[in-house]
């Protein structure tokens, strides 16, 4: 009896945590077709007083996604998979061209402007936001989205 309560208020403090994580401005760009890669760029915000790591994603469009950075190394582009991204209490990160991203390989699809997919973002207290992710044109760069999809906070589906 008493763990099945340990375990109902150990889901509640987790639920309350991805509550208070919110995402805003998910977007990708068109892709040529299924096999390729895509990126998700967006905005996380951490209404919290912790700070919070996003540790991995994933989407049923593809085989796998990964956190990833892009850093100029000797005048040179390049692209590294990242154990994680903080989100610092109170703050907002943004994922976007040429910085942070979210890597999507081995796409089951092509990605169509105008279509939307949802994203898992997943963090290391175990909290899952699930974002839905706007697909825009091939030289979209980001900001504002004409009130496109993509704002979510929280999750229904929440995992230790």
């Amino acid at each position: 009896m008493f763990s099945f309560f340990a375990a109902v208020l150990l889901l509640a403090a987790t639920q309350a945590m991805a509550s208070d994580l919110s995402t805003n401005n998910a977007w990708s760009r068109v892709t040529m077709g299924a096999g390729h890669t895509g990126a998700v760029f967006l905005e996380i915000t951490n209404q919290s007083q912790e700070p919070r790591r996003l540790v991995s994603a994933e989407t049923s469009l593809a085989e796998r996604a990964e956190v990833h950075s892009n850093e100029m190394v000797d005048g040179v582009m390049k692209m590294r998979r990242m154990e994680e991204i903080e989100i610092p209490a109170g703050e907002t990160v943004t994922l976007e061209p040429g910085g942070l991203h979210v890597m999507l390989f081995g796409l089951t699809q092509a990605l169509k402007e105008g279509e939307h997919f949802d994203v898992k973002l997943m963090f290391d207290d175990g909290a899952e936001v699930t974002a839905t992710v706007m697909v825009m044109p091939i030289g979209h760069m980001g900001g504002a989205m004409d009130g496109h999809m993509g704002n979510h906070s929280g999750s229904s589906h929440t995992t230790n």
